[in-house]
């Protein structure tokens, strides 16, 4: 069995190296940042607890039919202090932050960088009691802790086939090495990683989103488009997506060219690109692409997300949508026994406490949905979520958070590229 924290030492890389001996250089974490983000957690989590205590008392002079709102609540509260106890524990143990290309929001945070915007983002959940007997109490969903692992300073999105779109900045990115096919990650507070896409599927470069500057990046081991990003140990990822292959099954290759032409011409005069789904993933690492284990299951338009040490792979097409979610455990992938309640891709997905928050999708191509669903991770099962109002999907998973409001920018089934205002409340 390989640790999971060394486990790039263990993986191969696969282009010609020389071993040399080299010096490990690490940071210590700031002892103020370090106690001011366990101080927030520990204010959360003893809010959570107050608010346990508010909803016995509230409660107690109900009638019994409405009871079940509480005590799934009050589940929740508790599932949201075990995540804030877990999260706690993983920062306490850190004493070193070893010297690397990129740093998730925490890292960069224990460095001293930005402390006070990260803290802004770190929500806890909140109860609003009404006097509205149907629904007597509504449950907003907490933030905590997606900002501390998946940077939620801006949001983006393809609204043409090369620019980008920034939310709230009101910026857009031009360039003739990016195309709505490739996919980025958020690595800083101003900072892209932009991979893949349909020119060069195996391209790779950062672009900082204030002055556009491009920074070509180490091209990827497998070419790729359509694939996911998160970050996999720390470190910058892509998961799954596809390829150009000469070798398809015709069968396939008709469904394929159906659900991703890019242009109604492109499809009617079949000339659609024939493409071979991945289950390759893999990490950048020093400035090198590190194969990791592979997923079970090929997808594409599928969505990834990084919940402190939890890497998850939800929906996707292979070639029909995809039911299964699949988790990253120590070095190795599982499926999970859930299905999605509703398979599709495309998937909007946030983190709230040890929980995950799946907003609209793709159930056909071109054909989005207005559902949400709330995966709680603890009891294995979906509740319906009040979180949009129109059916979209989100080619890019990467929000923005200020604190209780969740913006990203949606695609509408109409193609029109729109920011949308996640609603974090529950339907019990």
């Amino acid at each position: 069995m390989l640790c999971s924290y060394h486990i790039s030492e263990h993986m191969t890389i696969q282009v010609k190296h020389s071993l040399k001996r080299m010096r490990l250089v690490t940071h210590t974490p700031d002892p103020y940042t370090k106690r001011r983000i366990l101080l927030e957690i520990n204010q959360l989590k003893q809010k959570a607890n107050e608010d346990i205590l508010m909803i016995v008392k509230y409660t107690n002079g109900l009638i019994v039919n409405l009871q079940k709102y509480s005590v799934k609540h009050i589940l929740q509260l508790r599932s949201f202090i075990r995540c804030c106890n877990t999260v706690v524990r993983g920062i306490s143990e850190i004493s070193e932050i070893p010297s690397k290309d990129f740093y998730n929001p925490l890292e960069r945070a224990l460095m001293m960088d930005s402390i006070e915007d990260l803290i802004s983002k770190l929500r806890g959940p909140k109860l609003d009691f009404s006097s509205v007997k149907v629904d007597f109490l509504s449950y907003t969903l907490p933030t905590f802790p997606h900002a501390l692992f998946n940077y939620s300073y801006f949001s983006g999105g393809f609204n043409s086939k090369r620019e980008i779109t920034i939310t709230p900045l009101e910026r857009t990115i031009t360039n003739t090495d990016i195309n709505w096919g490739g996919r980025f990650l958020s690595v800083g507070p101003n900072i892209i990683l932009y991979t893949g896409g349909k020119s060069n599927f195996r391209f790779c470069c950062l672009i900082n989103i204030e002055t556009k500057e491009k920074t070509i990046m180490p091209e990827m081991q497998n070419g790729r488009r359509w694939h996911a990003m998160t970050w996999i140990h720390g470190h910058p990822a892509v998961i799954g997506g596809s390829s150009k292959s000469k070798a398809l099954d015709k069968r396939i290759e008709s469904i394929l060219s159906n659900a991703y032409c890019e242009s109604l011409d492109e499809k009617n005069n079949n000339k659609a690109t024939k493409y071979k789904i991945l289950t390759s993933v893999e990490v950048l690492i020093n400035n090198r692409w590190v194969v990791y284990p592979s997923v079970n299951i090929g997808r594409s338009n599928a969505t990834a997300v990084c919940n402190h040490k939890n890497v998850y792979v939800i929906g996707g097409n292979n070639p029909k949508r995809v039911e299964a979610i699949e988790k990253f455990i120590g070095t190795s992938w599982k499926i999970l026994k859930i299905k999605l309640p509703l398979p599709a891709d495309s998937i909007g997905v946030l983190c709230t406490g040890n929980d995950l928050l799946l907003v609209g999708g793709q159930v056909r191509y071109n054909i989005a949905v207005d559902k949400s669903f709330y995966y709680d991770t603890k009891c294995k099962n979906f509740l319906v979520a009040d979180c949009i109002e129109d059916k979209c999907h989100f080619f890019q998973n990467n929000w923005c958070i200020e604190g209780n409001k969740i913006r990203g920018l949606r695609i509408r089934s109409s193609g029109e590229v729109q920011e949308v205002q996640i609603s974090y409340r529950l339907k019990i």
